[in-house]
């Protein structure tokens, strides 16, 4: 598979890309929301994983992007924030809410 990693701290970039590599996935790296809208327009990715909080537009603001351009690429948002961002938010990404149990 063909995975864009969108995120900005090198660690968390380190230790996904790490996993993805072992697993066979073809990884590319945007540490920022235009970056990653960029590699979209040159490239076709197999599932993004994008994290909400970015520099600049933020993930759910590149995922929305994205969707009104009519890419339904599969979608992953990280988050390293304590709470899931407000369900408001997301289906106007178009991106589906996690379930939480």
């Amino acid at each position: 598979m063909r995975v864009l990693l969108v995120e900005d701290e090198a660690r968390i970039v380190d230790f996904v890309a790490r996993g993805l590599t072992e697993q066979g996935d073809a990884v590319d790296v945007a540490p920022d929301g235009d970056e990653a809208l960029q590699w979209t327009d040159v490239a076709e990715f197999d599932v993004l994983v994008l994290d909400v909080m970015l520099p600049g537009l933020d993930g759910i603001q590149v995922c929305r992007t994205l969707r009104k351009k009519g890419l339904g690429t599969p979608t992953l948002m990280l988050t390293a924030r304590d709470a899931v961002p407000p369900v408001s938010r997301v289906p106007s990404a178009r991106a589906v809410p996690p379930r939480l149990e």
